[in-house]
Formats: structure tokens, sequence, C-alpha cells
């Protein structure tokens, strides 16, 4: 019988092989289409989240006592912790760049100078990572890849034009430099020329940092988050403690950078993880809306496309139920049918529906897109779906057109 049913789909397809390649060329396009919005909502914080860390939202600094004395000097050699196998929030940690501050002036113009890596890959245990200013996707460079003996300018100094050259003065020394470009952060860090932290340090004569700038993906706060930081997190219960501890908020990642960086302060820049949480929220609940819309449409285009060929079908159908088949049966064979053809446009929507979502990924937010086994999951199983869908709700239609046909 089931063998006798697939030839009968198999004959069918081949026969009507047009109006069964258009049934399914529509079901893969409606399916593609929920496939991409489906993939992109579930991904929509973390790939936005990505996105916003492009600039730094935590800062590390020296731990002071009570009347402001650091405990210990900050180093340049402590950035790698933050990607460190024993730092719980490591893969969150998306950029860092030390921070060595500093007065100085050219052609008698105060200057304020901060020393740190342009670019500078970090060795840790899980390989090497780009740090460092330039690294910030949320900064625009625009200038030569800054070497030695070079300074990079805040969009706001304007002292100089990339290739011009500068003597910098300090207090214990003078030196000129050749500016490499220029930097344009829309912060106050606009105002800063950027040298290289070990040429400034043997400027002034030191060996440690003021500051650390981290850039961190993060999630919006909640409940839990606001009490951890109005209370402390010795404020919560145990449950409380691991349930924030475990997740991605701000303050929990600063809780974690301080505990692998001994005799460290770390700061929460809250008006820069305010604007990226509001935004997170905001796009989660867009792609919802987005999504339901999308579903709507997507299902409606199944239906009609699955209806029209039901409607190309009735003298066919109607010819079956009058020699003796079933309607049980005549259901069965339309049923299967659908659903080789909604098979077969699972096969198309997968590929399709993963070029259009990382082209998406891509152009929105600039990353790659790492959800293969989302994207096949929903590909297989959307299209079939749908159809099924599609067919419950014509079944009644079905049944009185076979009447029809019948009289």
């Amino acid at each position: 019988m089931l063998g006798f049913a697939l030839r009968l789909v198999a004959k069918t397809a081949l026969s009507q092989r047009y109006r069964f390649a258009a049934l399914a060329g529509s079901i893969a396009l409606a399916s593609s289409l929920l496939v991409v919005l489906a993939v992109l909502y579930l991904n929509a914080s973390s790939l936005l989240a990505v996105e916003l860390s492009g600039v730094p939202n935590l800062v590390v600094e020296p731990k002071k006592t009570p009347a402001g004395v650091p405990v210990a000097e900050l180093s340049a050699d402590q950035v790698p912790a933050l990607k460190a196998r024993e730092h719980f929030w490591r893969n969150n940690i998306q950029n860092a760049a030390p921070v060595l501050l500093a007065e100085g002036n050219a052609g008698g113009r105060e200057l304020r100078l901060a020393g740190t890596w342009f670019r500078r890959e970090v060795p840790s245990e899980n390989g090497s990572y780009p740090f460092g200013v330039l690294e910030f996707r949320g900064w625009s460079y625009t200038g030569e890849p800054p070497g030695e003996g070079m300074v990079v300018l805040g969009a706001a100094v304007g002292i100089a034009q990339p290739g011009d050259a500068v003597e910098i003065e300090t207090a214990n020394s003078t030196r000129t430099f050749r500016v490499a470009g220029v930097l344009e952060t829309g912060s106050y860090w606009d105002s800063y020329v950027f040298l290289s932290l070990e040429e400034l340090q043997q400027m002034l004569g030191r060996t440690d940092i003021d500051l650390v700038l981290v850039g961190a993906l993060i999630k919006p706060r909640d409940e839990l988050a606001v009490r951890a930081e109005l209370y402390g997190p010795e404020a919560l219960s145990p449950e409380e403690f691991e349930a924030w501890y475990c997740s991605p908020y701000a303050s929990a990642i600063a809780y974690t950078i301080a505990e692998v960086v001994p005799n460290s302060s770390v700061r929460v820049l809250r008006r820069v993880t305010g604007v990226q949480e509001e935004l997170l929220r905001a796009s989660s609940a867009a792609f919802l809306v987005l999504f339901a819309v999308s579903a709507l449409v997507a299902v409606f285009s199944i239906l009609s496309a699955v209806r029209m060929y039901v409607s190309a079908k009735r003298r066919e159908l109607g010819i079956q139920r009058a020699i003796g088949a079933s309607e049980a049966r005549v259901a069965v064979q339309l049923g299967m049918e659908v659903l080789a053809a909604s098979l077969l446009a699972a096969l198309l929507a997968y590929p399709v529906s993963g070029t259009v979502a990382e082209a998406i990924s891509r152009s929105v937010f600039g990353v790659e897109l790492s959800s293969g086994l989302e994207l096949l999951v929903l590909s297989l199983a959307m299209p079939p779906a749908a159809s099924l869908v599609a067919l419950f709700f014509l079944r009644k239609e079905l049944s009185r057109e076979l009447v029809e046909v019948l009289r």
C-alpha cells in the first residue's frame, strides 16, 4: 500500500513536473524567508552584542585604599589574563587596550597623551587575540598602520595631518614623531594623542599603566543584576549569586575580571552599557515582531500555493473518488504529494536561507553567523511543518470540492 502510494506520488511528480516544481519552489521561497528571520531572531541579541562591543564598556584600574593610594601598580603584562582559561567570562572579552596617561605639548600647545597598544597579538592558552585601540570596531581609524616612531591623533586634536612630523615634549623627554592617522571615537578620547605604550613609558621613565579599556559582550540588566549592583553580590543568596555570576551582566563580567587581575578595580561605563542594553532590548523586540509578521505571510503564501495545487488536481482527484477511492485515501495521496514537494523545498531552502542569513549577518552586524545546526534543523523542519498546517486548513475545502466534482 505504502509502496504503491509512493510510486503514484513519483509518477505524479514526473508527469506534472512543472506544477510540482512550482509548488516546491513556492514552499521553498516562503520557508526560506521564515528560516532566515527565525535564525536572525534567535541570534539577534548575540549578533548585536558583538557589534555593540566594538566600544569600551569596562575600565580596569588599580585598586586604591580609602585614602586614594593605589594598592599596587597595574601592568600591561596583566592584560592576557582577561583571556586566560581561569577567567569565567573570557569568551565575552572582545578587545582590551592598556593605557598610560600623561600630559605634554607640541609647539606650545598642551596635549593629552595616551600610551597604548595600537594592534597587538596577545597570546593565551587558546591561541592569540588581536588587542589594541585600533581593534575597537566602533572606533573609526583613517591612516596607515602605525609603527615605531608614529602617533595617532584623536579626531579633535588637529595639530597636524597624516604624514606630518610633530615634536612632542613631556616633563622628562622630547621626541619627534610622524603622524600615522586619525582615530575618531565619538568620546573624550578624541582629544588625545595616542603613542606606543613602550615609547611613552620610555619618555616618562615608567613601567606601569593607568588603566585598561575593555570591550565585552553583555546582556541587558534585569531585577537580579540591579539588586547585585545596588546592594553588592554578597547580599545575594547562594542560588541568586550563582545565577548572577553565570550571566553575562556587565557587573558580573567586571567581578570576574577583578578575580583574575590582582589588585584591580573594574568600573562599568554605565553611559555606554545603558545604551547597549536598550539597543539589545529594542532589537530583540523588533526581530520578534518581524518574525511573527513574516511567519503569517509565509504560512499564507504556502497556503495559497497548496490551494492552487489542489485546485488544479480537482478533476483527477474526483475521478479517483468516482472509481472507488475513499476520501481518506485521496487525502493521504494528496498529503504525500505535498509532503514530497515540501521535502524538495527543504533541500532548496537550506542553501538559500543560509546564504541570505550569512549575507545579512555580514552586512548588518559585520560578523559571521555561527548557527549551522539551527539553520539545518529549521530548513529541514519548516517546509514540511508549514505544508502540513496548510493541508490541515484545507481539508474541509478539499472534501467539499470533491463532492462538487462527483456531482
